[in-house]
């Protein structure tokens, strides 16, 4: 009778540690500590948990102190302690020689792993491929001095390249984990290796390869890491201390961050079909190698309508991908997926693909490919965030519900496709990374430092222009959230600049009558329907829209603009605020948004000091508000 259960487990514990030995103090490999925990443990109470019912270890070096150490610790579990003798057997080998006291398929895990994964999920893709052999595979930051599992599109593996790598090797960054599901049958039909030592990945996988065996890649992002020297034992000892609070948690939800292609990480070229075009934007791969090391899941998605279009084949495509990735690797940073979008809606392209010529519902700003990876990992939606440099990516974005950025590169939002405000803007990826990874955080500790007035429900955010109001307001409104379970608005009054027709002097460039009709109106505890509209800076002008904001007397509203306190009411001064910030800061962002616009930098900086006045009559306003400093 075959037996369709994953009942066995093999420990291969024979390993001596050298290159461990400061920390080891004479104990075994496999006894190494994180968080003070034997690995030999952790990896134990996780197979215990996914019901693993016979734990074979091939032992070696200092077999009695590990027989030892799992007596003391555990007295039910079903472990069989296999010893290679006195010579190395390689761990290839020593699976060879033991092979008959293995059930029908089994779980291959080396003791020096430190590992957080999802074993049924792992075993119910052996199946349904119907696999031979399977390998549990994962991006990681060093790809070009790694061995590359090199699998098709249906997950089949076709090769493994080993290192060094021909200099134009590009692949997708996928790497053996040395973490197996084995079909004992196919061991046992292999022909004998004349070899004293079998090395499992070296040897039995290629020749697997070579037989046409089914090897299929799994991959996934799940935690597992090689812990074989002190320089890896310790980052995953700091990974453990920061992030295993619930360890084997599966429902731990992931932060994530989705980034378009084009535009964003590298340059836009339009209609880009070869890897000759590529150009990386400076610092947006050590953008992606920050998210990596604090533990996002960073996925690229894209739009590539070049596919629909004839210019460019899937192969193509993966290529250019690979690349990417490849390049990526090279500065100690990797994408855990990349989704496009191959479909175009409209005909009348010479060499067209008609299939892919449709209606779909994953063509950005529509939310179907983050919908996918939704439904394939936890998303973490408070703690992620979409990154892009255009309309259609801050739509996305929004629709989908995670905080978004538009960076001042590729388009700079200039595609005015859809009316849409992204929650920050930032003049590159590196400065949005930093901002995520570090800023973001300090930012809220000084949201949650002020004393806001809980019974007023509406906050005033000014400052002089390009001072941080926007930024700070929309990490307030994160804050304000989640600490008071309400919903927050946030009014601009960017939002109610005048057309140029009919603006006046300064500070009368607003729509003074409808901001200060709706701070009225929220003093009253009124609900409030607001017509949307976004100011165009780049033509200066106001686009409006019939969508409605639905403000409900209990929620919460931020008003946020340079000239905010003219229209404040004494009922709300104890919700008054000021932003301070550098004077350098300030001028750098002004200049920076100028030239964006459209400005010559010499221009844009004759503006700012024109506009010294300005800044004044601001701060004269502000004299009543409470300082928040930047």
């Amino acid at each position: 009778m075959i037996n369709n259960i994953l009942t066995d487990a093999i420990i291969l514990a024979g390993g001596k540690g050298t290159r461990l030995a400061n920390v080891l103090n004479g104990k075994p490999k496999p006894l190494a500590e994180i968080g003070g925990i034997p690995l030999l443990k952790h990896q134990v109470d996780l197979l215990i948990k996914f019901n693993i019912k016979n734990i074979y270890l091939l032992v070696n070096y200092k077999a009695n102190l590990i027989k030892k150490y799992l007596e003391d610790e555990y007295n039910n579990i079903n472990f069989i302690i296999l010893e290679d003798g006195e010579h190395a057997l390689g761990t290839g080998g020593s699976i060879i020689k033991h092979l008959t006291s293995f059930s029908e398929r089994f779980l291959v895990l080396y003791g020096d792993t430190f590992l957080n994964i999802d074993f049924d999920k792992f075993y119910k893709f052996h199946q349904l491929k119907k696999s031979d052999l399977t390998l549990f595979t994962h991006p990681n930051s060093h790809p070009y001095d790694s061995d590359i599992v090199v699998a098709d599109s249906f997950d089949q593996v076709i090769g493994i390249s080993g290192y060094p790598h021909d200099e134009n090797f590009y692949s997708a960054n996928l790497v053996n984990a040395a973490l197996y599901i084995v079909e004992k049958k196919i061991l046992e039909s292999l022909p004998k290796l004349d070899k004293k030592i079998i090395d499992f990945a070296k040897d039995l996988i290629p020749l697997y390869l070579k037989l046409d065996k089914n090897v299929y890649s799994y991959k996934s992002i799940e935690y597992i890491k090689d812990c074989g020297t002190e320089d890896r034992l310790n980052n995953v000892e700091e990974y453990y201390s920061k992030y295993y609070n619930n360890i084997y948690d599966e429902n731990n939800s992931i932060p994530s961050i989705f980034i378009d292609r084009d535009g964003t990480i590298i340059k836009n070229v339009d209609h880009l079909n070869s890897i000759n075009q590529i150009k990386f934007f400076e610092n947006s791969i050590q953008a992606i190698k920050k998210f990596n090391l604090n533990n996002f899941l960073v996925s690229i998605v894209t739009n590539q309508p070049v596919l629909a279009r004839g210019e460019l084949s899937e192969q193509g495509l993966k290529d250019i991908h690979n690349y990417i990735e490849w390049e990526a690797g090279k500065e100690g940073a990797y994408f855990d997926e990349i989704l496009h979008c191959p479909h175009h809606p409209h005909s009348g392209f010479e060499g067209e693909v008609i299939d892919l010529k449709i209606i779909c519902n994953c063509r950005k700003p529509k939310t179907g490919m983050i919908q996918e990876l939704s439904r394939k990992y936890n998303i973490d939606k408070k703690e992620s965030w979409f990154i892009g440099d255009s309309t259609a990516d801050v739509k996305c974005g929004n629709d989908f519900g995670v905080n978004t950025i538009l960076l001042e590169t590729g388009f700079s939002g200039k595609d005015n496709k859809f009316l849409t405000e992204p929650d920050y803007i930032f003049k590159d990826l590196f400065t949005a990374s930093t901002f995520i990874n570090e800023d973001y955080l300090e930012l809220t500790k000084i949201a949650k430092s002020l004393k806001i007035n809980e019974d007023l429900n509406n906050i005033f955010i000014s400052g002089v222009p390009k001072s941080g109001k926007s930024t700070f307001s929309s990490v307030l409104k994160k804050f304000i959230e989640r600490s008071f379970n309400v919903k927050c608005h946030i009014i601009r009054l960017d939002n109610y600049m005048l057309d140029l027709k009919d603006r006046g002097s300064f500070p009368n460039i607003y729509d003074n009558e409808k901001i200060e009709s709706i701070i009225r109106k929220r003093s009253e505890k009124k609900s409030l329907n607001i017509s949307t509209q976004r100011y165009d800076k780049f033509n200066r002008t106001i686009m409006r829209s019939n969508d409605l904001i639905k403000i409900f007397k209990d929620d919460w509203v931020i008003f946020e603009g340079i000239i905010i306190c003219n229209f404040t009411i004494d009922f709300f001064n104890k919700n008054q605020f000021y932003i301070e910030c550098d004077e350098i800061k300030i001028k750098d962002r002004f200049v920076r948004d100028y030239v964006n616009r459209g400005l010559k930098e010499s221009s844009a900086i004759k503006l700012y000091e024109k506009r010294s006045s300005e800044r004044t009559y601001i701060e004269e306003q502000n004299k009543k508000s409470k300082i928040i400093k930047l």
